[in-house]
């Protein structure tokens, strides 16, 4: 009896776990600080973001509105959350990789960014404040433990209260 509650168990983790990998833009991969081979170039934005350019275009032109977005994105995000333990150091040092402007699928869904926990990655033409706070939302919520894999199924009220906040 034992061993038959114990299969059930088992069977029933992996549904779950099964259920939880295919839906939402977080993609749940436990934190594996692992090297993904991002040879892209770093740039290092004046209010210390790292920007991982793997879009395999010239950026250059593009770096002001890019850090702009990035700025004010994060800045709205941090008053709109309002939180006295906002962790703004740890969430600045969460790599942002900019992809290719091609249309990402992730899990099966089409999309235009997700975070891992460790890095943000968002489509080179896709650098809009809102994006960047729906992504930093996930990333926030993982590493603050409010949510598990960072809310993949965006529950968490943080979600309608501050991505389209006006910026």
């Amino acid at each position: 009896d034992k061993e038959k509650g114990e299969k059930m168990l088992g069977r029933l983790l992996l549904v779950l776990c099964s259920w939880a990998i295919l839906a939402g833009c977080s993609v749940p991969i436990i934190y594996v600080k692992q090297d993904l081979g991002l040879g892209g170039r770093k740039i290092t934005i004046p209010s210390g973001f790292t920007i991982v350019n793997e879009s395999g275009r010239d950026i250059e032109e593009k770096m002001k509105a890019i850090s702009d977005a990035v700025e004010l994105g994060f800045e709205t995000l941090k008053t709109c959350i309002n939180d006295s333990e906002f962790p703004g150091q740890e969430l600045k040092d969460v790599p942002l990789v900019l992809l290719p402007p091609e249309m990402l699928y992730v899990l099966g869904k089409k999309s235009a960014g997700f975070a891992d926990g460790i890095r943000i990655y968002l489509r080179s033409d896709y650098i809009w404040a809102s994006k960047l706070r729906h992504e930093w939302i996930h990333v926030y919520l993982w590493r603050t433990g409010r949510r598990a894999f960072g809310d993949i199924f965006h529950r968490d009220p943080l979600f309608k209260k501050c991505e389209y906040v006006l910026s």
